[in-house]
């Protein structure tokens, strides 16, 4: 299929019994995200090579966390009426800071904790997180409430492939954050790491886009001066 979508991939981001603690430092450990699996609308998450690269320790995205500067926001950004794709895309692959809800220490892959509805087990992303900016006290208030569920869901660019009946394999390109979003389905009575898997702008983006996108990045008609928003226009094409 031609182009690309952003997606986000939801998953309960605590332990089953919904008692999480911090350690030392203030970090939770969470699920973050998962691959391996389907979402409700039958679309497959792969953990294909291009996806497995992204976790290696040699990769940008993986010395961007190790560098200490990966953060999520409270929330996804959203398209609001009459914005361009453009300036939509602009917005996507940006930090804000007056939206950050998180920092994030460390993610690694888990193949065998977490499992999804049927009890198979999917390659969940474990992440260690800690609230932090204009609205990490939202989060932390939620982590310590044994009530209250807490979903985060990753900023992805991915390709997608058609699999028959209107279903598609989604191949994760490349990773742009994982934010902290509010999921009202999910009962709040407990915390559990069923996954539950969402898109949050399903448009197919023309590559001709993301050219265009990152020219206006090297012209520095659009100025990218975080190592984030660099690396995320340097990866657009890959």
């Amino acid at each position: 299929m031609s182009g690309v979508s952003f997606v986000s991939t939801a998953l309960m981001g605590t332990n089953k019994v919904g008692d999480l603690k911090p350690d030392s430092s203030g970090y939770y450990q969470v699920v973050l995200g998962g691959f391996e699996t389907a979402n409700m609308h039958g679309h497959f998450y792969s953990f294909e090579k291009q996806t497995q690269n992204l976790f290696e320790e040699s990769s940008q995205f993986m010395r961007q966390i190790k560098n200490g500067n990966l953060f999520g926001e409270y929330g996804h950004p959203k398209r609001h009426p009459g914005e361009s794709i453009m300036d939509f895309l602009r917005r996507c692959i940006l930090i804000s800071e007056d939206r950050q809800a998180l920092h994030i220490r460390k993610v690694e892959i888990n193949k065998q904790d977490v499992k999804d509805k049927s009890g198979k087990a999917i390659v969940a992303v474990l992440g260690e997180i800690k609230p932090m900016g204009p609205y990490g006290q939202y989060l932390k208030e939620i982590l310590d409430t044994k009530s209250a569920n807490c979903c985060f869901s990753v900023r992805a660019q991915t390709d997608d492939t058609d699999i028959g009946n209107g279903k598609e394999n989604r191949s994760v390109k490349q990773i742009i954050t994982w934010d902290y979003v509010g999921d009202p389905g999910v009962p709040t009575s407990t915390k559990y790491n069923a996954p539950k898997l969402e898109s949050f702008f399903s448009e197919h983006i023309d590559y001709s886009i993301l050219e265009k996108l990152r020219h206006e990045a090297h012209t520095g008609a659009f100025k990218m001066e975080s190592a984030h928003g660099q690396r995320v226009i340097d990866e657009l094409l890959k």
